[in-house]
């Protein structure tokens, strides 16, 4: 009926629309802002370029772009390494693939003020890293890997690299998946071994999800704000020790009060990195056709047989790589690859041990401290009942507003066809892109005008803005790996696209939803950088449990501890089965 789809209609714009009103609109306004003198919180009259000259006048700006640039150095390319090395070894392995995952995944479903505080005890004078370091060192006193700016900002580095490689390993691991055993196996049968193997085999075969990985990496890791504020709050020993330009960005506009910089700052980081993103989508997109036209036209996810196409190339380049001469007498060659195999499943393990050390190690510095009675002396219970309250109220919020945006959005780009859902994706992929550092400021603003600072509702508005367009993007792919088939049953059978969507396509992406569901829920339990901004630390009543744990109103913080990591780890640990199905989709692109 014509109301029905007029009422389809409204209720699958009306996502694009939010998204607008909190992301594109903030945009502008953070654009204009920058050109604008400002007195208080609004913008006052016109200024030209002067904003940006004292921004790049300033000494700390100009450190913390440069910071920042050898951050991404050092982080993304780890990152993806230890997350591409991780996925492959877990598929390698014949049992406990479950577990590896777990393990692996772990330092993904721990808040960050949980992690800061892992690492502070892990680096802190007479810590593990300390007490290490001493020992293969052979020194007496300690390192001060805190108190020295340099030692510092490296374990800044290390913490995000710890936070990040889970991401990768994540979508990696499902694009490997996602790839036929043919191609590695011809491969392996051909004599391919080492370094070229990957170049030629197994990064090609990834390559699209690869350059997603790099280019969503990048773009986090260019916004980093907790591991700065929670270990050296831009120090130590001199302000801008440790700046990177998320941090500094955030502390100009609600440390300084100087939204006229801030502005400036959050304009020029937003136009590089949405350079940088436009950039990586089009050469991420662009090789779905060349993937397709290698493994022609079978179905990727579900591990169809390869076009032959594919392995007569691998074959033909393995001859190349790993020539067999006339006068290799078979034995020798069998006992060679033998030999090669032995020292790679070696070499192989090694790896494994020493990653699997690295992601528990954090756990070593402060897990003892919150396994004691006498270690909860001194906790202001009352404040605690209330931020795990309001941290309980803001997830389902989040949870439940998201996902009722999200699901009508990726709907409409699964399945209908409208010449507007290039378009719309286009934008879901824009407002992904550019980052969040430079909407807390005009998003601000907006909750003002709204009459909502200091409200839960005006945190969960800005919680669902930041929340949905990764949720469109995973749910999108997500509906559209159910068979058209079925749908079309169902439309003979006189199901309308309410009831198609509820019975079907729901129950079929049941993994993707609930694996989504944990990532919101755990990352409500870590923000902080928008609950700073929102609620007034004097009003107790509405503030988190991480933002209570950052301002010390709680008093000895180990219950906070324990309670902020065993409730994230509780709700993953019971459903970690659902993430292998749900998020590691090789289909995303």
């Amino acid at each position: 009926m014509p109301w029905r789809r007029a009422g389809f209609v409204v209720v699958a714009v009306f996502p694009f629309v939010f998204l607008a009103a909190f992301v594109a609109y903030p945009l502008w306004q953070e654009v204009g802002g920058s050109f604008s003198s400002w007195y208080q919180l609004k913008p006052h009259g016109f200024a030209g370029t002067r904003n940006y000259v004292a921004l790049f006048n300033d000494v700390v700006a100009r450190v913390a772009a440069l910071h920042s640039v050898f951050y991404l150095l050092l982080t993304v390319p780890a990152e993806v390494g230890l997350g591409l090395a991780g996925a492959w070894m877990t598929l390698r392995v014949k049992r406990g693939q479950g577990l590896l995952a777990v393990v692996f995944l772990l330092p993904l479903v721990v808040p960050w003020t949980v992690a800061g505080t892992l690492f502070y005890g892990l680096f802190n004078i007479h810590g593990v890293a300390d007490q290490l370091s001493q020992d293969v060192f052979g020194v007496g006193s300690s390192f001060l890997w805190l108190d020295h700016p340099r030692l510092a900002f490296g374990v800044i580095v290390v913490f995000g690299i710890w936070k990040g490689a889970p991401w990768c390993y994540l979508l990696l691991l499902g694009a490997l998946s996602a790839c036929p055993d043919e191609v590695f196996e011809a491969a392996r049968i051909d004599g391919a071994r080492g370094f070229s193997f990957w170049w030629n085999v197994v990064l090609p075969a990834i390559k699209p999800m690869l350059v997603f990985v790099i280019v969503l990496r990048l773009l986090t890791e260019a916004q980093t704000y907790n591991s700065v504020a929670m270990l050296t709050n831009g120090g130590p020993s001199f302000p801008g020790a440790t700046e990177l330009v998320g941090f500094y960005a955030n502390t100009l506009a609600f440390g300084y009060y100087n939204f006229g910089e801030a502005s400036a700052m959050g304009t020029v980081i937003g136009a590089v990195l949405v350079a940088i993103a436009i950039g990586g989508w089009m050469l991420a997109f662009s090789q779905r056709v060349g993937r397709r036209r290698l493994y022609g036209r079978a179905d990727l996810q579900n591990g169809a047989v390869v076009a032959p196409a594919l392995l007569g190339r691998v074959r033909s380049w393995a001859h190349t790589v790993w020539p067999r001469g006339s006068n290799d007498e078979p034995g020798e060659v069998r006992g060679h690859m033998r030999h090669s195999m032995r020292w790679a499943q070696r070499g192989r393990w090694g790896l494994l041990t020493v990653m699997i050390v690295l992601v528990l190690l954090p756990f070593a510095g402060e897990a003892e401290f919150w396994l004691g009675r006498g270690e909860f002396a001194g906790t202001f219970w009352p404040a605690i009942k209330t931020g795990v309250w309001n941290t309980l109220i803001l997830s389902a919020a989040t949870l439940g507003g998201t996902l009722l945006l999200a699901v009508p959005a990726a709907y409409f780009l699964a399945f209908k066809k409208s010449r507007w859902r290039t378009v719309l994706f286009v934008f879901v992929l824009f407002t992904l892109a550019v980052p969040g550092v430079i909407f807390i400021l005009p998003q601000f603003e907006e909750i003002v005008w709204l009459g909502l600072v200091n409200t839960r509702v005006g945190i969960v508005v800005l919680y669902i803005t930041a929340n949905l367009p990764l949720a469109v993007f995973f749910l999108r792919p997500a509906f559209a790996s159910v068979p058209v088939p079925l749908i079309e049953a169902m439309r003979v059978d006189g199901a309308s696209g309410l009831g198609i969507l509820r019975r079907l396509v729901l129950r079929l992406s049941s993994s993707t939803i609930i694996a989504l569901s944990v990532l919101m829920v755990v990352w409500v339990w870590g923000e902080l950088p928008i609950a700073e901004a929102v609620l007034n630390s004097n009003n107790q009543s509405a503030s988190t449990l991480p933002l209570l744990l950052l301002e010390g109103n709680i008093g000895n913080p180990n219950a906070v501890y324990l309670i902020s990591l065993a409730v994230p780890l509780l709700l993953f640990l019971a459903a970690q089965r659902y993430f292998r199905r749900g998020l590691m989709s090789g289909s995303l692109l």
